[in-house]
């Protein structure tokens, strides 16, 4: 580089997200439902202070993928404010047959439950198992491998086979140690209490567990997984390769003892029992008998980690990937394999989410209820919680939007979400939003000066708006970020209110799995990251700081830039930057 070009730092605006404080636990208002006629919806925001905030949440309700193109437009106008509120409670007819199966599945529940066996005095020194590593040829016997396996260790509930060809090391001594306690002591006592039971396929009194290296060769060598629970293992009738006749789980012989080990564990305990429940139970004879869809199933499994607390290594990149685009990832996907998002770590996260804040909402009785069913997807939770679906939808984004993350929520990560665009001033704004997904925004009065807000979308996007009036003097964070020789600056700005910013991240916008390198986040450093970043952390309302020359690594995925801040109320202020991709 020439020397007199060293001294000249040339800026460039890259991406503008200017964003939000977050709903303190009382909100001003009450959320307002607004009515929403063939795809479009009008209201006028009163001419105020110029500190009036809302919240704006678009969702989309529609079941297809989507994307959905939205459009949002602000304009001045004369006129009071107004807003056509909607008001569409559950029909009667619905009601009556939603308790009627609420019974029915009640009664179901007290009288059923799995044939237990005596645990087996001696079980099998060495078996044979199957496993698939094709990729979506189910039906070939080419696709599947055959392992032979030795019986490593039996506990009280459970017993352990390692596949021949791992390696006896100390490593993986411990892990089977830490497996078999873990299991016997805590994962089975508890997702008993919790959710139900798994059928005890092959009779012998104690569930299996396989470790195999194989595990990180699947699909024809093109994915590893810590572990999995497969369906076709349940059934008795289904012979070799295609099914085990066991009920079991398959773990990665990699795995290390510890709390990522235990927390897999628990996890894919419950796809057993789920499947179990769901396929084998006795609940509504009449109905259908097929696995929970894909997303509550996975949310289920993830609630059980979270309610064990062993750790957030497999859900804390999946929570952020999903605040980070929150419009991305549909809520509702009855089948991740089928729609290619079998890896999409968002849509999990969202899924965590909402059924986490389904069992604050209706207790944990609603674990073993939606388990304990012969019903899937939307029909499940309804019949579960008493609700219907799209209530429960703008319930749970409105209160995410206020920034209510599960209490237990792991700390590996800057979780400041969901990622929000201000749109100030009259404007004219397109957003994507996939099937029921949710995009959100803050708009302002203007000083004196009603505001005329309309949004438009196709009628098939089956589309749901929600204002949340926030809270007069509640604090509110900018951020933009420039684009410098060698690195980035931000350029953070504190309105309404005093702030002391708490943290400071940079992270992919789509995290990789349990990868510590696609963030700079550590909750220990988060204070030290802040004074690095921005020096002093008290920022004043109207004060506006530049950070230092921020590095990240090179790469063609879009990075977005975190910031964390508290008032002298004790709410907390969030504000986002992105960095698009190439």
């Amino acid at each position: 580089m020439e020397a007199g070009r060293r001294c000249r730092v040339r800026w460039s605006w890259m991406t503008v997200v200017l964003l939000v404080s977050v709903v303190p636990h009382a909100a001003a208002e009450p959320a307002l439902p607004l009515t929403v006629r063939d795809g479009h919806c009008s209201w006028v925001l009163p001419g105020s202070r110029p500190t009036d905030q809302y919240c704006l949440v678009v969702a989309s309700l529609a079941h297809g993928a989507g994307p959905y193109r939205v459009r949002i437009v602000t304009e001045a106008t004369a006129g009071p404010g107004s807003a056509a509120v909607e008001v569409s409670p559950p029909d009667e007819f619905w009601r009556q047959q939603v308790r009627a199966t609420q019974e029915r599945l009640q009664r179901a529940r007290q009288r059923q439950a799995f044939i237990t066996y005596p645990p087996a005095a001696n079980p099998p020194r060495e078996r044979t198992f199957h496993l698939f590593q094709g990729e979506q040829d189910f039906h070939s016997a080419a696709s599947y491998a055959e392992i032979q396996a030795r019986l490593q260790a039996v506990g009280k509930r459970c017993q352990v086979y390692v596949d021949r060809d791992a390696p006896d090391l100390e490593p993986l001594r411990a892990a089977v140690a830490d497996a078999v306690r873990a299991f016997d002591d805590e994962v089975w006592p508890q997702a008993q209490r919790r959710f139900g039971g798994v059928l005890d396929v092959d009779r012998d009194g104690r569930f299996t567990l396989l470790f195999s290296p194989r595990l990180s060769r699947l699909c024809n060598g093109k994915v590893a997984l810590g572990g999995f629970v497969r369906g076709s293992d349940f059934h008795r009738d289904l012979a070799a390769p295609f099914g085990n006749r066991c009920d079991m789980m398959f773990l990665n012989a990699d795995l290390p003892a510890g709390p990522h080990l235990r927390t897999l564990i628990a996890h894919e305990y419950i796809h057993a029992i789920v499947y179990s429940e769901h396929l084998f139970g006795e609940y509504l004879p009449a109905g259908p008998r097929r696995d929970e869809e894909c997303w509550l199933n996975e949310a289920l499994a993830h609630v059980n980690e979270d309610l064990h607390a062993y750790g957030g290594s497999n859900l804390d990149y999946r929570i952020s990937a999903f605040l980070n685009d929150p419009a991305r990832y549909s809520l509702v996907v009855p089948d991740y394999y089928r729609a290619g998002l079998f890896r999409s770590h968002g849509h999990r996260g969202g899924s965590y989410l909402f059924l986490r804040w389904c069992v604050a909402r209706f207790g944990e009785v609603l674990l073993e209820r939606l388990t304990r069913s012969n019903l899937s997807g939307i029909p499940n939770l309804e019949a579960a919680t008493g609700q219907r679906f799209a209530d429960l939808f703008r319930d749970w984004t409105v209160e995410l939007a206020g920034g209510k993350l599960p209490s237990a929520r792991p700390a590996e990560r800057l979780l400041c979400g969901p990622r929000m665009t201000e749109l100030a001033g009259c404007v004219d704004r397109e957003c994507a939003l996939t099937g029921t997904s949710a995009a959100y925004f803050l708009l302002h009065s203007l000083p004196d000066q009603a505001v005329k807000v309309s949004i438009s979308a196709e009628t098939k996007a089956e589309l749901q708006a929600t204002l949340m009036p926030l809270p007069q003097g509640a604090a509110r964070l900018s951020l933009q970020v420039r684009a410098q020789s060698g690195g980035y600056r931000l350029l953070l700005q504190a309105h309404a209110a005093d702030v002391t910013l708490e943290a400071v991240a940079w992270e992919k916008m789509m995290p990789g799995e349990c990868r510590a390198d696609d963030t700079n986040y550590r909750p220990e450093a988060a204070t030290a990251f802040v004074r690095e970043w921005f020096g002093d952390p008290q920022l004043k309302a109207g004060e506006t700081r530049i950070s230092k020359s921020i590095a990240v690594p090179p790469g063609q995925e879009s990075v977005v830039f975190k910031v964390s801040a508290i008032d002298g109320t004790g709410q907390r202020a969030f504000a986002w930057a992105v960095l698009p991709g190439f």
